[in-house]
């Protein structure tokens, strides 16, 4: 189950409006319709716009319901929810809704709290004392609040349960030997697992199980007939839709089956139809009352719409107690989406103006996720956004904004176009992002959020030069291309060289086991930090410390030892961390840095794949552990050359990574993931996982290699190399001066339906395999997973190391 990042669709078959007159919900005395004629209007058209985005995005089918107080203002399918029989979407086709049923399983611990059978605050082994965390103090301490609002430190740990054999006892062991990544309580980090020990707390606490809780406590109050837990029970319900992922580079669909989720049920196994979803938005839109019967108090229901920790810092998101809390043009926002195989939900609440709607899609992901928000609330509630301002800018005006604006942090261009009449801002590997008309300081809102904003710098003579995003307190400049930019001299925070040939240099930031660097940039002083934008610094006056530019509330101080800087220290929400210094940056291409030939000498390597094709092939035999996971395995390597390999890892009961290339041609198979081959950029990036591409030329695997600086790692004189393949994100690699061997590298990965993640590999403990140099140790760090390290004991080389076949084809 997966949220959807605060930035991140054949056939239509239209049902009846569902109004005032509407079976479900039908009064034995005439009622005045819920919402006006004017409004039923403007649904109509939005309904139209959504059909029409939803065949854009390639989703087949999609199910939306409205609700205002407690009636169905709308209810409707469109698409298809079995592309091969043309089945049409309706009103009761059945979904899985996934990470939505959060919602459920927190509103089942709040009517325990109602009746005093536990307390938010309770420890978790007060009710379930075989629950436990790594750090055993924070397991000790950990509350039930704590699992409902993801502040274990813990990451999604969905290794324990996605190949779909283990069971819940499973699950809950393996998260006891999860190691956090985060300190306990300090950040807002996702994890399904702990809303599974939550739901089991729950069982205990009431001498019950989740599952029944549930049936008794919701869906049978609130008449949910067609709403289930159990896999083996949606199956055999021919209403259910099938589930899709969109093959761009094969132009159709893919079949996904669907995913058992019992063993983490409490975080994401409800499976439903919208009919049966619009009792539940009533409930929570009226004080937890359905058809005059209380599923819910008021006051708990207020407590679980209570903010309880920052989802990312200066956004203005936050989560309560198994929901997300958030604002749409000052209104109070209340919603949870949902993401597993083949289906996508979106429930969301404009509770303070008693609306609410659920829309759920049979595709894994897709924008339309968080742009329906956007739609419906403008529907509904016509009055709440500005129209379009007397002074607008004309079509003409807006064609001086349009245009490419370079993005550092996404290592590719945003366009700025004009969209429906309006300014759009089209982000690459995400969606085309509608901005509002300027506030009265020139700033255009993205229509889907309030907390992200742009505005345009312009010259003296009204030429764009760039534009600016806010965006969680940071100030992020975007240059226009092929327009004029302020000369380096002229730009704020220009230091002497030597000052920043003092100040420069690599710093060691602890928690997140990461080098940071302080280099020099145009005669100004930026900081890189992996996975992050370059920032500039800007000396702070008196104080001796140096802003982000345009990040508030973040400095650093650099402390000097008898005149050379040992350490930088950052400041940021109150804490102040100490990071030693650790390394030198070299001074850029001053003649000092060697040539591409030079470096590709280095160890051998320009010779490595001739040796390798001499041994005819290798085979590493270790272990696997993803500490942050709770699971280890084995690990079996082979290849032979650049276009052949199979990768193993299994980790028995809680399934395999596998993948292969075979002259062209690769395969892939992930813990729960079918089996599949990847076209395109992914098979690309299948290519490039050979570890033969470690060990040689690399101008043999990547279309440009470029030397970029001398730099210290770990104490080790190292030479930096980035390296770019089409339509991948670049790899940046630090190579040992003294035998080319791979000491580090920063790399982003292109997962279908996220986008690309930033991952960080180390690589240590070479060992001569036939004339290579081997890594032996290998360790990668991602903010999904955690920790992924390889221990490698022994390695074959010639026939023996070689599989039956390269192909894991079916």
């Amino acid at each position: 189950m997966r949220p959807r990042p605060p930035f991140r669709l054949l056939m239509a078959f239209a049902l009846a409006l569902v109004c005032s007159h509407s079976r479900a919900h039908a009064a034995p005395t005439p009622r005045q319709p819920a919402v006006s004629e004017e409004i039923l209007s403007r649904l109509d058209a939005m309904l139209e716009r959504l059909d029409a985005r939803r065949a854009e995005l390639h989703v087949p089918g999609l199910a939306i319901a409205i609700v205002k107080g407690d009636r169905v203002v709308l209810a409707r399918g469109m698409g298809v929810r079995d592309i091969e029989a043309a089945k049409p979407v309706e009103a009761d086709t059945i979904f899985a809704i996934g990470s939505s049923t959060k919602s459920f399983t927190a509103a089942l611990l709040a009517t325990l709290v109602e009746e005093g059978k536990v307390a938010w605050d309770d420890p978790v082994r007060t009710h379930l004392p075989t629950f436990a965390l790594h750090d055993a103090p924070a397991g000790e301490a950990c509350t039930l609040r704590d699992l409902l609002t993801h502040r274990t430190g813990l990451v999604r740990l969905g290794a324990l349960w996605a190949a779909g054999k283990s069971n819940r006892l499973d699950v809950l062991s393996g998260l006891a030997r999860a190691e956090a990544v985060t300190p306990f309580r300090s950040s807002f980090n996702y994890c399904n697992e702990a809303f599974l020990a939550a739901g089991l707390a729950a069982g205990a606490a009431s001498g019950s199980d989740y599952d029944t809780l549930i049936r008794t406590r919701f869906f049978q109050p609130l008449r949910m007939t067609s709403t289930s837990l159990s896999i083996a029970e949606v199956e055999r319900d021919a209403r259910l839709s099938r589930g899709y992922r969109w093959l761009k580079h094969e132009n159709t669909h893919r079949v996904l089956p669907m995913r058992n989720l019992n063993a983490i049920a409490p975080a994401g196994a409800v499976n439903s139809n919208i009919l049966d979803m619009t009792h539940w938005l009533i409930a929570l839109l009226n004080e937890g009352s359905f058809e005059g019967r209380r599923v819910l108090s008021k006051a708990r229901l207020d407590e679980m719409w209570t903010p309880q920790i920052e989802v990312v810092r200066g956004s203005g998101l936050r989560y309560g107690l198994g929901w997300m809390l958030g604002t749409w043009n000052g209104k109070r926002v209340v919603d949870h989406g949902g993401n597993i195989d083949g289906f996508a939900s979106t429930v969301a609440l404009l509770p303070d103006e008693k609306i609410g709607f659920c829309m759920f899609q049979n595709v894994t992901a897709s924008p339309l996720q968080e742009e329906v928000k956007d739609m419906v609330w403008q529907a509904m509630l016509p009055g709440a956004v500005p129209p379009m301002p007397a002074d607008a800018p004309t079509r003409e005006q807006l064609s001086a904004y349009l245009g490419k604006y370079r993005f550092d942090l996404l290592d590719a261009d945003v366009t700025v176009l004009i969209r429906d009449g309006q300014l759009a801002v089209d982000v690459p590997g995400q969606t085309v992002y509608t901005l509002r008309w300027p506030d009265t300081d020139g700033r255009w809102a993205f229509a889907l959020t309030d907390s992200i904003k742009i505005a345009f710098n312009k010259n003296e003579t009204g030429d764009v030069l760039s534009l600016t995003f806010f965006q969680a307190g940071a100030e992020m400049v975007l240059p226009k291309a092929g327009a004029p930019q302020p000369a380096a001299a002229d730009a704020p925070g220009v230091l002497p060289a030597e000052q920043i040939a003092r100040l420069a240099g690599i710093y060691r930031f602890a928690p997140a086991q990461q080098d940071w660097r302080v280099e020099s940039a145009e005669g100004r002083l930026v900081l890189k930090a992996p996975g992050q934008p370059t920032f500039k610094l800007r000396p702070v006056q008196p104080e001796g410390r140096f802003a982000f530019e345009g990040v508030k509330g973040i400095e650093v101080a650099f402390t000097p030892d008898e005149g050379k800087v040992a350490s930088m220290t950052l400041f940021q929400a109150g804490q102040a961390i100490d990071m030693p210094r650790v390394g030198d940056v070299g001074s850029g291409n001053d003649g000092s840095l060697p040539t591409l030939d030079e470096v590709m000498a280095l160890g051998g390597r320009d010779r490595a794949y001739a040796t390798l094709e001499a041994l005819g092939g290798v085979r590493l035999i270790g272990s696997v552990n993803l500490p942050n996971q709770g699971v280890n395995g084995t690990a079996d390597v082979r290849f032979a050359g650049l276009d052949r390999y199979l990768i193993t890892l299994d980790f028995g009961v809680f399934g395999r990574n596998r993948g292969s290339f075979d002259n062209g041609v690769g395969w892939a198979e992930s813990v729960g993931e079918p089996l599949e081959q990847p076209k395109g950029e992914q098979l690309v990036q299948l290519r490039l996982a050979n570890p033969a591409v470690l060990l040689g030329d690399f101008r043999r695997s990547y279309d440009e290699v470029t030397v970029v600086r001398r730099q210290t790692i770990d104490g080790k004189d190292a030479i930096v190399l980035r390296m770019a393949v089409k339509g991948l994100p670049p790899a940046i690699r630090y190579l040992s001066a003294a035998d080319g061997t791979i000491l580090r590298e920063e790399s982003a990965t292109l997962v279908e339906d996220f986008g690309s993640l930033p991952q960080t590999v180390e690589y240590a403990d070479y060992r001569p395999v036939g004339g290579v140099n081997v890594p032996f140790s290998i360790t990668v760090r991602s903010d999904m997973t955690g920790r992924t390290e390889m221990r490698f004991e022994r390695a074959l080389t010639g026939k023996e190391s070689l599989p039956p076949s390269f192909s894991i084809a079916p």
